[in-house]
């Protein structure tokens, strides 16, 4: 492959005027002796066509993808002129205009189909690697201040996993536990559930809180911990969100569905799987199925505040074990329906007997049992 320089297959390819005056230049640069930019592998990994070349950008990014265009032929100029600071500026402004570029379209040359930025393995690869080089080799480049020395090449996969990436949270643990009304197993089972997946818990908190979170794009599964029954007068149950001092908060569900529905995969999201561990989700639970939430768990009854833990605690370790909702919902019922408590059998000899069936605690028992209702938990999905 050809050694990759400002005066490479980018600019060979590109229309915008930085590219167009530089390629015009070529004689004089060279006399100048720029160094070619080959410790930089995306530089040489990237054929022509593969940058913001001539077909590269759609008319539906028009100024912002000739700017987005320009900065990374400047970042490159800057490179080759020794200058890290200014390319490290450069490379991020880019890096950042590929990322706002994903609520667009883009078109690859020869493709019809349009497709968001990241949707492209050499877009999204070149703002991986741009923003890699800006946290690590550049930086180093900078605090040093010796832009003469070179840096050893670093052999970057093409989809390495990048620390200015959002990092993805497997589970997201959002736990409410009001003053008013405290739930005495939602803490232990914040603690008890993040043994089965890498976990952020998140005590006490709002729905605005709980929005810039999702916001961030970083969360693959939440699970909500806390009263799922609250309401305003006159309307519908909802989640019982916990302000600062401790109080109760709540929010429309039709705006919470839209929240967890713009996070989820349809959206260009995350979020592929809510569990709302609280009383009467399960309208709640619909609305999120609608908006576009893959997987939701929730309850269509009251839940007993113990069966509830032991039903997320046992729901979580079978989906990391196996991986399918659907099992490890069904391990989940069963492992509320094994659980005991103490007591005696016909023959009279103490024993652990069962503790609880999954019935609507508010209905009347089909037959005289000693069992208590857990409440019925819902799978929704498709």
């Amino acid at each position: 492959m050809r050694e990759a320089s400002v005066l490479g297959p980018l600019l060979d390819n590109c229309l915008c005027e930085r590219c167009a005056a530089v390629r015009d230049e070529k004689a004089e640069r060279e006399r100048l002796g720029c160094s070619p930019l080959t410790e930089f592998p995306v530089f040489v990994t990237l054929g022509p066509g593969e940058y913001f070349a001539i077909t590269g950008l759609s008319d539906s990014w028009g100024a912002h993808g000739d700017r987005t265009c320009n900065l990374y032929c400047l970042g490159k100029f800057a490179l080759e002129q020794d200058h890290p600071r200014e390319a490290k500026a450069l490379f991020e402004e880019c890096a950042n205009g590929i990322t706002m570029a994903n609520s667009g379209s883009l078109t690859r040359p020869g493709e019809g189909k349009r497709r968001a930025a990241d949707e492209i393995p050499e877009y999204r690869n070149l703002r991986h690697y741009l923003i890699q080089l800006s946290m690590t080799k550049l930086t180093d480049r900078c605090e040093d201040g010796q832009p003469d020395e070179k840096v050893p090449a670093a052999k970057v996969p093409p989809q390495a996993p990048l620390p200015a990436e959002p990092r993805e949270v497997e589970l997201m643990i959002w736990v409410c536990n009001p003053k008013a009304a405290p739930l005495p197993e939602a803490a232990n089972e914040a603690q008890d559930v993040s043994q089965s997946f890498p976990s952020k818990i998140h005590r006490g908190g709002t729905a605005e809180a709980l929005r810039k979170e999702l916001l961030l794009g970083s969360v693959r599964r939440l699970l909500f911990i806390g009263h799922a029954d609250a309401s305003q007068p006159g309307g519908p149950r909802t989640l019982g969100f916990v302000s600062e001092d401790g109080s109760m908060s709540v929010a429309p569900n039709e705006v919470l569905a839209r929240m967890f529905g713009a996070s989820a995969p349809a959206n260009g999201g995350r979020l592929e799987l809510v569990f709302i561990n609280g009383c009467c989700s399960e309208p709640l639970g619909k609305l999120l199925r609608q908006h576009g939430v893959p997987v939701v768990v929730c309850w269509r009854t009251r839940s007993e505040d113990a069966a509830a833990r032991i039903f997320s605690i046992a729901f979580f370790d079978a989906l990391e074990k196996t991986g399918d909702h659907r099992r490890a919902f069904k391990e989940a019922e069963s492992s509320v329906c094994t659980a005991t408590k103490p007591g005696k059998l016909t023959c009279g000899i103490a024993s652990g007997v069962t503790k609880y069936e999954l019935r609507d605690p508010d209905a009347p028992p089909a037959s005289s049992t000693t069992t208590a209702p857990a409440g019925i938990p819902v799978l929704l999905s498709d």
